[in-house]
């Protein structure tokens, strides 16, 4: 009598994982990090003398209080979905879906906020609400504001999701100096305003954004996953 066929149920594929760093890795990148923190730290102390020099008491509290009027709606906007990014992909490569809605979300965090304020608010509410200041300083304002934090949080995660710290350090203290060099350069031939520093916050660090956030997409891009719109969405908003 033959024996009875028997049916072996299928594996369940496992969730791939992040390989373990070596400890030796890991001290590289924290020492690296530490290093780039104390040096970044000690140039922007420098830039922000220069700036508050160049501004006077008046002008450096003006532009102190317009980027720090936006801290509050940065943190409104996000809603969590930054740490969620960060938490998915530092575990596994992610496709193209998944990143593509990330940064489609961070693209209305940055438009949205950017069009009411530009467009919707009246005329005396921006002056009441920013002390005076002209509709079009408060979005620049917002703008330098979103890529210092956002959009630079979003590029060092992705730099550290693939273990890139180093050069995430490294990148981060390019618009620092560039900063203090600049905005010295400035105040010894010309006349620093607070449209300018800010103009200058925007380009330095979109410009660095720019330059290192496609290497950082591809170290992070999982070229075969298996991903829809409705289930990535579902992942972000059942995120604890």
């Amino acid at each position: 009598m033959l024996p009875a066929e028997t049916t072996v149920a299928d594996p369940v594929p496992l969730e791939p994982v992040a390989p373990v760093e070596q400890p030796r890795h890991v001290g590289r990148r924290l020492a690296g990090t530490l290093v780039a923190n104390a040096a970044r730290s000690l140039i922007a102390l420098g830039a922000g003398i220069v700036v508050a020099q160049g501004l006077g008491a008046s002008g450096y509290g003006d532009l102190m209080f317009l980027l720090g009027s936006f801290v509050a709606v940065s943190q409104l906007t996000d809603l969590g979905a930054s740490t969620a990014f960060y938490t998915f992909l530092s575990r596994r490569k992610r496709g193209r879906t998944f990143l593509t809605l990330y940064f489609m979300w961070l693209l209305a965090q940055a438009l949205i906020p950017a069009a009411v304020i530009g467009l919707v608010f009246p005329d005396r509410f921006v002056r009441a609400t920013w002390v005076g200041h002209e509709r079009w300083i408060v979005v620049l304002a917002f703008a330098a504001n979103f890529f210092m934090s956002q959009a630079w949080a979003a590029v060092t995660q992705l730099g550290e999701a693939a273990r890139r710290t180093l050069l995430v350090q490294f990148a981060a203290t390019v618009p620092v100096a560039l900063h203090l060099v600049i905005v010295r350069g400035i105040t010894l031939w010309g006349h620093l305003t607070v449209p300018l520093v800010l103009w200058l916050l925007v380009a330095e660090y979109a410009l660095t954004a720019i330059v290192l956030a496609p290497r950082l997409l591809r170290d992070n891009l999982a070229h075969q996953a298996d991903e829809t719109w409705p289930n990535v969405a579902r992942e972000f908003m059942q995120y604890p």
